[in-house]
């Protein structure tokens, strides 16, 4: 049985990471507005901090503070709402039923948490989201919502976001497509004039990262010749519906390299790249 946790979280390079959180994985274990001041010997006054518990089968996720719990439901929902919003939505309705219709409207979606995870347990702390900023589609270039209307005939959900990467001279700040498909992603990163186009897979068994390829193309991403474009995407569709139907269904205990405790980009490629090598390998040999 899960005990609330309540300690102090402290954010640090060293404890915190990023996770890749499937949204229609997670199951609401307890979701509650309001908890005591003295929140470890349930005493003191009432605050307008929650404790929400989720699941998504394999680790449990936790968030206790008001703020993050506000910026979890603007990373779900279509709408983003302000926090006095959230406030008062919280004082008229349980947050169980709003984090409940929150999980389903953005029941498509990936969640990039950065967590910590508690001592001597599979419990992470969610302490934040990768993405600073929710772009409304409108708001885009012709090519950026041309690719996404294209993936959205392929059955991939689109979420375009300004994200934080560290590419190797410290963090920085990219506009990013991202597009679900189940356990698919793929994502389209406009790094200055060198746009990153790559497919990722997340193992079920231990939600894992697989890189399965990447491409780094030359020049603004709306001066890319289409015909290449759509190519790239085309191929890494059928590479990612291939790994999903052939290769995954016979993998399915196959451990893998974690990830998320790192954070420069390149190291991050390099490890979940060997990922898809273990996982092709093995199925050759199966």
């Amino acid at each position: 049985m899960y005990q609330r946790g309540y300690g102090e979280i402290k954010m640090t390079d060293s404890s915190t990471h990023l996770m890749h959180v499937i949204v229609s994985n997670l199951e609401i274990v307890d979701a509650v507005a309001f908890t005591r001041k003295d929140r470890v010997n349930n005493k003191g006054r009432w605050t307008k901090q929650p404790f929400v518990h989720l699941t998504d089968g394999n680790s449990h996720f936790h968030v206790s503070d008001k703020h993050i719990m506000h910026k979890l439901l603007n990373n779900l929902n279509k709408d983003s709402m302000y926090f006095n919003a959230y406030l008062q939505f919280i004082d008229e309705f349980p947050l169980e039923t709003i984090l409940g219709e929150a999980l389903i409207d953005g029941k498509d979606l990936v969640l990039k948490c950065w967590v910590t995870k508690q001592e001597d347990s599979d419990i992470y702390d969610i302490l934040g989201f990768s993405e600073i900023k929710v772009i409304e589609w409108e708001l885009l270039s012709f090519t950026i919502n041309e690719i996404t209307e294209y993936l959205k005939q392929k059955g991939f959900a689109g979420r375009i976001a300004i994200e934080e990467y560290d590419f190797g001279e410290g963090k920085s700040s990219s506009l990013t497509g991202t597009y679900v498909k189940g356990n698919s992603i793929i994502s389209i990163i406009v790094h200055n004039n060198n746009p990153i186009i790559r497919a990722r897979y997340i193992n079920p068994c231990d939600s894992a990262m697989i890189l399965v390829d990447t491409h780094v193309l030359k020049g603004s991403l709306s001066t890319v010749e289409a015909k290449k474009l759509y190519s790239i995407i085309d191929i890494l569709v059928m590479q990612l519906d291939n790994l999903n139907i052939c290769v995954m269904p016979f993998m399915e205990e196959q451990k893998l390299m974690t990830t998320k405790h790192i954070r420069k980009f390149r190291d991050k490629s390099k490890i979940e790249s060997e990922n898809y090598d273990k996982i092709i390998n093995s199925f050759r040999s199966f």
